[in-house]
């Protein structure tokens, strides 16, 4: 044992080896136009803003300001983004010090504003294109900030500044770069002309200690070789061995109970193992794959690759995952390759350590599950068992043949795969995970704190005489022409507090309709749908935005705790905001990337949008740990899907019930409506919440389609 803790001790400072030089190493190398030259310039730039704006008000306060030719574009691009441009513009000439002309600071000042104004003014004038353009980056995981972005946009309107008004920002740029002069923190040369950014030693050296930690903040994190450390009931002390790995438990300012720390310490003693079919498989069509590819490489590629070697490295070993909490709650493996949360490829990699005998049962509990992975997972428990039996020779005779005819899609293909070759294996142990997901969870938990009936049984919370129920196929109903696909993903995401121009971008996205008047059109009979099916619901979530909204409003940060588990929950503060900093390790001035800061301060609007679905997830996740810290056999949870041998199925759902039923021994809503009226110290007028109506909690012992 002290062998292994030995090789895993050596196995963490070799990960933490790349992080600390990639940090130094991006420390020492000047930015650009991409990377750190793009985020807000908080320590200098806000300065520079404030300065700014004393400024205008001085020139205002004279009766001057309006014979100054470049305020209109100033009254465009605010003193924030004046400030920032600024001093974006002295780190991307890439000569700080006596190389910094004053000519080409204003150059690329005029350069960087004519894109942020153009772009601001394209976005005003064409709405509905930006629209379009915002859901095609989207789709690629690109991001507005990307200055090619923004210029692709201005060219496809044809909008930008003209001559007259590039030499207004230049104009501009010279009376911002007079007040950070006067302001102190850009200095000018002695021979004139020449401009660096000014940085107090005692500033430099808390940006260089800042610079250490940052880079031993972000190792990589892996699978651990032995079992992760214990956390103590402060959630601290757990997880990997070694100093420079550690985390704490909770993200945040959230607080983690006894139970909680149970929970993860017992998910933290589950070993797992590959599953070497899977990988033999997945690295021929890898391999497939990239000699398709070529030259180019995508995404997809590089984390599949990722897996492979991580899986390569532990094959024929046992390894544990560490586990984190985020501020609502929810449980996290963590592990940046082959996590047991990621994509199709990790899951059907990983398999458990221990094994499950075969017997009649637990062969059925298998044969469910493959049905589930290949897709059946609409039809009863016997029509899915019956399918496998009805294709088990098929699978037999020719595995390959059968897996591509039936391909389920990218989300089960490889879990499919590992339990195919389980059903048709010799081998008397079962290692591969049964899993059972909730139907519509969001809804579910919403349902039961309405106590809404109806909802209830249509979430399969509640039992149906029926069997298994379909709460998208109801909503679609009443909607002429259209089925549950169609309506699926805007009303999934109602719990999460999807607006109605959310649900049209989300119909346009998923292509379900390919104009925007279809999809308002449809957006507003599936909003309608809603009110009239799940009016309880959306009363409760209406509730939790009101008193987010008036706690925000007072300057309070909403939080409330789960009387079941005794987590307490506390929204996060605004927004997170970049920093830049000018230093390398001699103290010599140059560009470098910082970490992330809070503001002290609280965003009404994140707030309001936030309420509900943390709400959610916060009970989610209050299940994940009420059932986490009772059970002690091999467990796999993502979020609202629990997943263990198949021999313990039957158990596991028993305990998720009668877990279920203690979470909501307490009218949840009503709780936190105490808690806000007792963080607003009676100042704050918190409205009325809705009574739970009357609700048969040991009813849903009986739904067997709650989680399948």
């Amino acid at each position: 044992m002290e062998n292994i803790r030995h090789i895993q001790l050596s196995r963490e400072e070799a990960l933490v080896v790349p992080t600390r030089e990639r940090s130094y190493r991006n420390a020492s190398r000047a930015g650009g136009d991409g990377g750190f030259a793009i985020v807000v310039v908080d320590e200098i730039g806000s300065k520079v803003s404030t300065a700014v704006d004393a400024d205008i008000s001085l020139l205002d306060t004279i009766g001057i300001l309006g014979t100054q030719d470049w305020y209109p574009l100033y009254q465009v691009l605010s003193s924030d983004i004046i400030g920032y441009e600024l001093i974006a513009s002295v780190l991307d000439t890439d000569l700080v010090g006596d190389n910094a002309k004053k000519q080409t600071v204003i150059d690329r000042f005029v350069e960087r504003s004519r894109i942020t104004l153009s772009f601001l003014r394209a976005k005003a004038q064409n709405e509905e294109l930006f629209e379009e353009y915002t859901l095609n980056l989207k789709k690629k995981g690109a991001k507005w900030a990307s200055r090619d972005s923004q210029q692709r946009f201005i060219e496809a309107t044809n909008t930008d500044l003209t001559v007259v008004e590039q030499d207004l920002l230049r104009r501009l740029g010279l009376f911002v770069l007079d007040v950070a002069k006067r302001l102190g923190v850009i200095k000018e040369t002695s021979n004139k002309g020449f401009y660096h950014l000014s940085l107090t030693r005692p500033w430099r050296r808390r940006c260089m200690k800042a610079l250490r930690r940052k880079a031993l903040s972000r190792p990589i994190r892996r699978p651990m070789l032995c079992q992760p450390l214990d956390w103590n009931n402060a959630g601290v002390g757990g997880g990997y061995l070694s100093k420079w790995m550690r985390y704490p438990l909770v993200k945040g300012d959230s607080l983690a109970s006894p139970m909680t720390v149970l929970a993860c310490n017992n998910m933290q003693r589950v070993a797992f193992t590959i599953n070497q079919e899977v990988y033999e498989l997945a690295s021929i069509a890898v391999q497939q794959y990239a000699s398709r590819l070529g030259d180019y490489t995508d995404t997809k590629l590089h984390k599949a690759v990722a897996d492979l070697d991580e899986a390569k490295v532990l094959l024929g070993k046992k390894f544990w995952y560490c586990v984190k909490v985020d501020g609502r709650g929810r449980c996290y493996y963590v592990s940046d390759p082959l996590n047991p949360q990621g994509w199709d490829l990790s899951k059907g990699l990983l398999m458990y350590a221990e094994g499950s005998p075969r017997t009649v049962e637990t062969e059925r509990e298998l044969f469910i599950h493959t049905a589930n992975c290949f897709g059946n997972n609409k039809s009863s428990y016997d029509d899915r068992y019956q399918w496998v039996c009805d294709n088990l020779d098929a699978m037999t005779d020719d595995p390959m043949g059968f897996w591509k005819a039936n391909d389920p899609g990218d989300k089960s293909r490889y879990q499919a795969w590992a339990a195919m070759k389980t059903c048709t294996s010799d081998s008397m142990f079962i290692h591969i995970n049964c899993s059972s997901d909730a139907t519509q969870s969001g809804m579910q938990h919403l349902s039961v704190m309405a106590g809404d009936t109806e909802i209830a049984r249509s979430t399969n919370i509640l039992p149906h005489p029926e069997g298994r129920q379909d709460l998208y196929g109801d909503v679609a109903e009443p909607i002429d022409g259209r089925g549950r696909n169609d309506v699926k993903r805007p009303v999934m995401c109602i719990p999460y507090g999807i607006s109605k121009k959310g649900m049209v971008n989300s119909l346009l996205e998923e292509g379900i309709c390919s104009t925007r008047p279809e999809a308002i059109t449809l957006a507003d009979e599936i909003w309608t749908s809603c009110e009239g099916f799940m009016g309880s619901i959306m009363t409760v979530m209406k509730f939790l935005k009101s008193a987010g909204r008036r706690l925000a409003e007072v300057g309070v940060r909403p939080s409330w705790t789960i009387p079941a588990t005794g987590f307490r929950v506390i929204l996060p503060y605004a927004r997170d905001t970049h920093r830049i900093t000018v230093l390398n390790a001699k103290g010599d001035l140059i560009k470098c990337q910082m970490g992330l800061g809070t503001l002290s301060q609280v965003d009404v609007n994140q707030i309001v949008s936030g309420m509900a679905p943390n709400f959610v997830h916060s009970y989610d996740a209050a299940l994940v740990h009420l059932v986490c810290s009772r059970w002690t056999n091999p467990i796999w949870v993502v979020h609202d899907c629990f997943g263990t041998l198949p021999h313990l199925v039957a158990a596991l759902k028993a305990l998720i019930h009668d877990c279920f039923i203690e979470l909501y021994g307490v009218d949840a809503v009503m709780h936190a409506r105490h808690e806000f009226f007792a963080q607003g110290n009676g100042k704050v007028s918190i409205p009325m919440a809705p009574v739970r109506r009357p609700f048969d909690l040991e009813a849903t012992r009986d739904a067997e389609y709650a989680y399948s």
